[in-house]
């Protein structure tokens, strides 16, 4: 048997003899396990390591009462070189948080910047729509989601608000920028009335925006409007020319000056989509938009910005009680009696708008929400099953801490050290989750935009943001190292010593608790491949339900004749004459032409009187203007 007592003096000279006689006992359980004078030393070279920072710990650097963090330098670096020790452990612990917490951060990002962050304007919790809060029903032309209002409306409202420091009316739109050939078409271009930029508080980064000078209400309009650009459609388009200002682009056929670009970071009011241009509402009139001037057609939203004093009910209760003269100077005058008078019976509200306004936000925020659980139940596998490895890390340990326990490190001491090292494993698995945060989100725009309609969304960092992430770092590290801990440091030194093959992870509590992870981890497990399940299960449906159309072999386009500037009749004898010459094409079997094409998004319905004893008096009904042969081409059993 080796002098275990004469190495102890050996390499611990200053140690007294109950220390020796402690760790003499100790290195001989485990020559007896072991078998081996080499393995016990070189475990014995980490063990003197660590019984020699103790004994210095507590001859140089005595404990302060009232300092918690008093040797946590120490701590630390005790807790990256066990890490360093066990870097097969750390790498799988890193790469299972940076998953959970990645997918975690990605969602809610998203979330964030659809749902909590707000316009970047100037006050924008000062900012609200002006909308409906209450109509029976509506008859017009309804363009853009959020038209609420018509031109006449917008009027009306801009002079009978009181609660209001500024107000402005926007509309969206599409141009055409192609000088000639196949259309190439904006991502974005707004309609918006000479105070849009002010009341926002927006400026110009080259040249200058609108002021009200610039959109004049009168008969006139604008005979040569000028247009606002986007910083990141100057630099996407133009290569961020600075001779930008002045320039002229074609829009329908017509050429526009730029006179103003606004500052990097404003991409409009609506959350989504950004704005690539800006024209006053009197513009319209130039490129012969019927919308200005029809009191039917629906286009505009109305925002504005609260007087100082005023709040969003008091400006609602303003609205509601001036809603009688407004709508009545803004009736269209072809209505029938019925839609005359639901119309004049609504009422006009205010409602917060820091935010913007979203239609991403109306039809993703519940979905986003949910996603967000179940990545959260993920995030909670993951912790579980760490949970388990510290465990059974703790198990291989225990002698270890029995012999610091020993020496005189106090349990409260060595739960602190082993959650340093939690925490420096949940801060690493934060900082790569972090980084795939950021690839993850934008995968999550790529998969819900289409080639028709791109999404825009500022992905951008925000306090929140950085706040989740950090409440990601501490909830992990306690989940998965705070139990570990504490029964690491609950047993007896004396115990420990003398237990030789036993460990933590063997005991009738270790063994409930590794058992109670292990159900939690196979239920939350279960629960997320059961609604896995089910929506395979609704993919599947939805993939081969019945359309009601042919959904392969077809291809749909969009043709104008405004460019051509053709009386009616002409057009219509046009689009007979370009049918005859799609179909007569080599592999073409059919063409038609049609309104709206099926699951294109648009509509157009009416009211239509019902006939029979028992029918109601009206119906909505949605019709579509199609050519003779539609039916037979969109699909092929049809019988015309």
């Amino acid at each position: 048997m080796p002098d275990w007592r004469q190495a102890i003096r050996e390499r611990l000279p200053d140690a007294n003899e109950s220390v020796v006689e402690e760790l003499a006992q100790h290195l001989e359980a485990r020559f007896e396990e072991l078998e081996s004078y080499d393995a016990v030393m070189s475990e014995w070279s980490v063990t003197e390591l660590r019984a020699e920072l103790v004994r210095l710990q507590r001859r140089k650097e005595p404990p302060q009462p009232g300092n918690p963090t008093s040797g946590l330098w120490q701590d630390v670096r005790y807790g990256l070189r066990q890490l360093r020790l066990n870097p097969g452990f750390a790498a799988v612990a890193i790469l299972s948080l940076a998953l959970g917490i990645g997918a975690n951060t990605a969602i809610f990002q998203l979330l964030n910047a659809v749902r909590l962050r707000s316009l970047p304007v100037a006050q924008p919790q000062e900012l609200v729509n002006v909308r409906f809060a209450s109509i029976r029903n509506t008859s017009g032309s309804f363009r853009g989601t959020f038209g609420q209002s018509t031109y006449a409306m917008w009027q009306e409202v801009r002079k009978q608000s009181q609660g209001f420091s500024g107000m402005f009316a926007w509309g969206s739109d599409s141009f055409d920028l192609a000088t000639g050939g196949e259309k190439r078409y904006t991502r974005g271009a707004l309609w918006v009335s000479g105070e849009f930029f002010q009341v926002l508080g927006v400026h110009a980064e080259r040249g200058r925006v609108f002021t009200a000078a610039d959109d004049p209400s009168g008969p006139q309009g604008c005979r040569a409007p000028g247009m606002v650009i986007s910083h990141a459609f100057w630099q996407r388009e133009f290569g961020g020319d600075p001779a930008i200002v002045g320039r002229k682009i074609t829009l329908n056929r017509m050429p526009v000056e730029i006179i103003g670009v606004t500052q990097p970071g404003f991409y409009g009011v609506e959350v989504g989509r950004s704005y690539d241009l800006a024209l006053p509402l009197c513009a319209s009139k130039v490129f012969a938009v019927e919308q200005i001037t029809r009191g039917n057609v629906w286009w505009l939203a109305i925002m504005g910005r609260l007087k100082p004093g005023w709040t969003v009910e008091r400006a609602s209760a303003q609205l509601a009680a001036a809603s009688p003269a407004i709508l009545q100077a803004s009736v269209y005058e072809k209505w029938n009696a019925k839609n005359t008078k639901d119309f004049l019976e609504a009422r006009l509200g205010a409602f917060p708008a820091a935010g913007g306004l979203s239609e991403l936000r109306d039809g993703y925020e519940e979905p986003l929400k949910l996603l967000l659980l179940i990545a959260g139940l993920v995030l909670l596998i993951a912790c579980a099953n760490l949970a388990n490895l510290m465990l059974a890390r703790a198990a291989v340990r225990q002698k270890e801490i029995a012999v610091r326990l020993a020496l005189g490190a106090s349990q409260a001491r060595l739960i602190r050290q082993l959650l340093v090292e939690s925490f420096m494993l949940a801060s690493a698995g934060t900082a790569f989750g972090a980084f795939l945060a950021r690839i993850l989100s934008r995968l999550l725009i790529v998969f819900l935009q289409t080639e028709s309609e791109p999404i825009f969304v500022d992905l951008g960092a925000d306090w929140r943001v950085f706040l989740f992430l950090a409440g990601l770092a501490v909830a992990t590290c306690l989940l998965f190292g705070l139990v570990p801990a504490l029964r690491a440091t609950r047993a007896a030194p004396v115990d420990a010593m003398k237990s030789v093959g036993r460990g933590i992870s063997e005991s009738r509590q270790g063994s409930r608790l590794r058992y109670a992870l292990l159900v939690s981890q196979l239920s939350l497990s279960l629960v997320l491949l059961m609604g896995s399940f089910l929506f395979i299960r609704s993919l599947v449906n939805l993939l081969t339900v019945d359309a009601g159309f042919q959904q392969n072999g077809i291809l749909v386009t969009q043709y104008s004749f405004t460019d051509l500037r053709l009386p009616p009749k002409d057009r219509l004898a046009l689009r007979r004459d370009m049918l005859e010459r799609v179909r007569a094409r080599p592999g073409v079997e059919s063409a038609a032409s049609g309104t709206i094409v099926p699951i294109g998004g648009n509509f157009s319905n009416d009211e239509v009187k019902m006939e029979g004893e028992n029918a109601p008096q009206t119906a909505e009904v949605n019709f579509n203007r199609v050519s003779p042969g539609y039916f037979a081409t969109i699909d092929r059993k049809s019988v015309v």
